[in-house]
């Protein structure tokens, strides 16, 4: 019978010793400092923030370890100027396209949109909107309206079909003369959601 090559306690060495070696490329940190390749620091700048690009070209680093190096260098992304062909589009499209459809019209992503046409003046006609008696969905319509946002806007944010834009709450029947109305909690909770607000529950302890 052959006698194994290592020993138990030489095996569970060499596998501690690679976990660790692992554990260094992970983090980017080995006993004497960091222990980054020059050609990852490149990649790093070239690809700066779009984490997601840099982990697939550098898959032994976590996130994290890539925000650290980021902080370490000193990287900052850079800000790419407005052209003069964007700006027209944007003061041609602004006050009629969805909101949704100025970044495809554009080519700038939406937050960016909203800071250049703030800057610029720009503004888009705001609806005035019947309060239906339904709090949390008045509340939602008059966010929308602070925020630009049209109600095919919350339609398509929400994928709710046309229910904010045709006012779905309203049935087509009547009750002694009043149209009935039949609010959809999910749809109009996931409204605030997409907009960025929160519910909260408040309970009565009397």
């Amino acid at each position: 019978m052959s006698q194994p090559i290592f020993s138990r306690r030489q095996i569970g060495s060499i596998r501690g010793g690679e976990a660790a070696r692992r554990k260094m490329l992970r983090e980017g940190f080995g006993p004497n400092g960091a222990i980054w390749r020059p050609e990852e620091d490149e990649l790093l700048k070239a690809h700066f923030p779009d984490y997601d690009l840099i982990q697939l070209a550098l898959p032994h680093r976590s996130r994290k370890t890539l925000w650290w190096r980021a902080r370490i260098l000193k990287i900052q992304a850079r800000r790419r100027m407005w052209t003069r062909e964007e700006v027209s589009r944007l003061r041609k499209h602004f006050a009629v396209a969805h909101l949704r459809e100025l970044e495809s019209l554009v080519g700038r992503p939406l937050n960016s949109i909203r800071a250049k046409a703030d800057k610029l003046g720009l503004r888009r006609p705001q609806q005035t909107y019947t309060p239906t008696g339904n709090a949390l969905l008045d509340s939602l319509r008059g966010r929308c309206r602070e925020l630009c946002y049209t109600m095919v806007d919350l339609d398509e944010m929400v994928v709710s079909g046309t229910y904010f834009k045709d006012c779905g709450w309203n049935s087509p029947g009547t009750k002694q003369g009043r149209l009935k109305q039949y609010f959809s909690f999910t749809r109009i909770a996931k409204g605030i959601h997409v907009i960025g607000g929160t519910l909260d529950v408040v309970w009565d302890e009397g």
